[in-house]
């Protein structure tokens, strides 16, 4: 059963429907664009990232292969003054680059803070499925070890 999310609450302030639309036509452009392009059988993980209230945004997202392989990178994009962003990334197969994921492996998803850092992990391992652009929602707070994937 899908759940339809009429509004999002971020630093105390509601992004309501018109908001979420733009968000959701900002995300569909990205996939679009050269950030989304690979060579080869790739699949594309997208959304926004909150982070907690007076938080730090990640600077980056990066996707590893189950075998700890970096298959993906993308900046993440701060909207506004806000303390959420968005990002994408394309993730290669195995077919690609040697130990990034075939079809119905997994991908871990990331959170980068600094140029030179550890990831943080979020959420559960997402499975690879090469064409597709799945809707990876990032939220992390202090109390999180390693933060959530939210799926629409």
């Amino acid at each position: 059963m899908a759940r339809v999310m009429s509004s999002l609450r971020w630093n105390g302030r509601q992004a309501g429907l018109a908001g979420l639309l733009a968000l959701a036509l900002l995300l569909g452009s990205l996939a679009a664009g050269p950030s989304a392009h690979a060579d080869g059988p790739a699949a594309v993980f997208q959304g926004f990232v909150v982070a907690e209230t007076g938080g730090v945004l990640p600077s980056r997202i990066r996707a590893f292969s189950e075998h700890g392989i970096v298959c993906g990178s993308g900046d993440v994009v701060k909207l506004g003054a806000s303390s959420a962003g968005i990002y994408s990334v394309t993730v290669v197969s195995g077919t690609t680059k040697a130990g990034c994921p075939m079809p119905g492996e997994g991908v871990r998803i990331a959170m980068v803070y600094g140029l030179v850092d550890d990831d943080v992990f979020v959420g559960p391992v997402q499975v690879f499925t090469p064409g597709t652009t799945t809707n990876a929602h990032l939220v992390r707070s202090a109390s999180d070890v390693g933060g959530a994937i939210l799926l629409p």
